[in-house]
């Protein structure tokens, strides 16, 4: 007989041998079967579990894909382009106490943003405060055919801060929009000098977080 084939013959001795002591054991202690098999059943659950958790976890990283985050908070990345942008703050009317002067603000809302709700302009302090007329208050987009098409807003002074007026869009303004806010003052202030505003867009829903558009600048000079 070769050696190979002697080897093979005594694992297979060596094998039965230990397969004997173990039902041997099994039958003169029953409690040893009883906790093997409670282990082995302790081990499928686990592995069970184990499987149940792993798809919880695809079903909750299916549900908080990068769009799904940006949706849910709109303004807070700006780097992506996804947050307004304020084009211009400017006015014809330049010259000190000119009555019922107008202040212009801009805002290009891109494609990828959430609709806007609503914008703040509080006037930051100077030696004058301009007063404005909020029921004047305007605004309108620009449409395909490059002409202004009115939004109803409602205005209001705000409640948490002061010199600030909210402007809160009846129908809340779209992605891909441009849209430009008209703030009415009864008359420009009698000092000349650099009259700044600071200026906040919300996103449309419930609690929304503002965002900081930036600040909008305008310069009186005397009049002659």
């Amino acid at each position: 007989m070769s050696k190979t084939k002697q080897k093979q013959k005594l694992s297979d001795r060596i094998t039965s041998i230990f397969t004997i002591a173990s039902l041997g054991a099994l039958i003169c202690y029953p409690s040893l079967a009883v906790e093997i098999g409670n282990r082995n059943q302790n081990l499928s659950l686990i592995e069970k579990n184990s499987s149940s958790k792993t798809l919880e976890l695809q079903e909750l990283s299916s549900l908080t894909k990068p769009t799904d985050i940006i949706k849910s908070q709109p303004f807070l990345l700006a780097q992506n382009g996804g947050a307004p942008q304020l084009v211009e703050f400017r006015s014809p009317h330049k010259t000190t106490s000119y009555p019922n002067a107008t202040y212009y603000m801009t805002m290009k809302v891109p494609p990828n943003s959430s609709a806007v709700g609503q914008v703040s302009v509080q006037q930051q302090t100077n030696v004058d405060t301009i007063n404005l007329n909020l029921n004047k208050t305007e605004a309108f987009v620009i449409n395909e055919n490059n002409k202004k098409v009115k939004v109803p807003v409602t205005v209001t002074s705000s409640k948490n801060s002061s010199n600030t007026i909210d402007v809160s869009f009846d129908s809340p303004i779209q992605g891909n929009n441009t849209v430009t806010i008209a703030l009415k003052a009864k008359r420009n202030p009698s000092s000349d000098g650099v009259f700044q505003f600071t200026i906040k867009v919300f996103p449309h829903g419930i609690n929304p977080v503002g965002f900081n558009l930036g600040v909008g600048r305008i310069h009186i000079y005397k009049s002659l």
